[in-house]
């Protein structure tokens, strides 16, 4: 009986390591396939309709303001891990107002350019209040920083993906979504079947320098592939050149955001961030790269778009 019981973790182990993978493929597929989807779709809307003020992007921006709200209620719930007591609410709501912020400028035709700056400093006044009503001085430095991070984190670097899908339609978007999730799936697969070295064992053990050499292969890949197809379809975004340049950027800024949100993991003691997605945990799981690479993005779309 004892060699039994012994032999259920290892038992529940090998069945977690078979089903995993697949699980991360199957939902990968159909997230990747329903995420397509809804671009076309807000592509067809920009194109078939006129919206206010010649706006552009109205459900994409949607989509980003409610995965700014899902991904701050998990990192708040990762700092109660911690014994900080985040202002939920008026975080969520000041991260959903500055990931909307790009959209709702373009709504005045240029009168309201400085909203996200705006929206940002609302809600920096929106989490001292509530602080006072909610917790007087307990604790206010932790449960302030705590709160804003979740601002600035899911709201401020959501906005950057806003951002580009303004300024640069819905196939710059897609270029850029491209190379940083490529990244992901070609460090996976190359990390799994050859990955020795490891990058920073303390943070993520699973990461390894070759796990990262393939992840920027496969960047400048599907970078330089989507580039070529979008200009014989008459959708030009970048050249060749500046599309291997662009993967070549991407992946390792990628891959930064993915480790970013690790080590908020590892100081909670958790090991995802939540469990909304069978096969990648929380939702901040799947954002973590595209989030953390949104400025550099945004700039390096600006220069070589």
């Amino acid at each position: 009986m004892r060699h039994e019981a012994q032999g259920l973790p290892s038992l529940g182990l090998r069945v977690q390591g078979y089903l995993m993978p697949r699980l991360r493929i199957i939902f990968g597929t159909l997230m990747g396939a329903g995420f397509v989807a809804l671009l076309w779709a807000d592509w067809l809307l920009d194109t078939s309709c006129r919206l206010p003020g010649g706006t552009r992007g109205l459900l994409f921006a949607i989509l980003v303001t409610l995965l700014a709200l899902g991904g701050c209620v998990e990192l708040y719930r990762m700092a109660r891990a911690k014994g900080v007591h985040p202002l939920v609410v008026a975080g969520c709501a000041g991260a959903m107002l500055l990931a909307a912020s790009p959209f709702l400028a373009t709504l005045g035709r240029g009168t309201f350019n400085g909203l996200p700056l705006f929206a940002l400093g609302a809600a920096i006044v929106i989490v001292f209040v509530a602080q006072c009503v909610e917790h007087r001085t307990d604790n206010a430095i932790p449960n302030l920083a705590a709160t804003l991070l979740g601002v600035a984190y899911c709201g401020g670097l959501a906005a950057f993906v806003v951002l580009i899908r303004l300024e640069f339609g819905t196939f710059g978007l897609l270029l850029y979504l491209a190379a940083v999730k490529f990244t992901d799936i070609g460090a996976w697969a190359v990390g799994r079947a050859i990955g020795r070295h490891k990058m920073i064992p303390w943070l993520s053990p699973g990461k390894s320098w070759e796990g990262l050499a393939g992840g920027v292969a496969a960047a400048m890949l599907v970078s330089i592939g989507l580039a070529i197809g979008l200009d014989h379809f008459g959708q030009h975004v970048m050249g060749i050149a500046q599309a291997a340049v662009f993967g070549l950027v991407m992946a390792p800024v990628g891959q930064g955001g993915d480790l970013a949100e690790s080590l908020l993991k590892r100081d909670a003691g958790v090991k995802d961030s939540g469990a909304t997605i069978p096969g990648f945990g929380g939702l901040l799981d799947v954002l973590d790269s595209p989030l953390g690479a949104a400025p550099i993005g945004y700039l390096m779309l600006r220069l070589l778009a």
